[in-house]
């Protein structure tokens, strides 16, 4: 649910990693997390 949300905002540079990994493990797992910041931003 959150995953979609929050990849979208990582590629258009609306998010850093520091903000993603707060979100960790309560919104998304490690493993999502870690799939967000591989994707290349915009």
């Amino acid at each position: 649910m959150y995953y979609n949300f929050l990849l979208d905002r990582w590629k258009r540079k609306k998010t850093d990693k520091k903000r993603l990994q707060s979100y960790v493990p309560f919104f998304i797992s490690q493993s999502e997390y870690e799939k967000i910041v591989s994707t290349p931003q915009e």
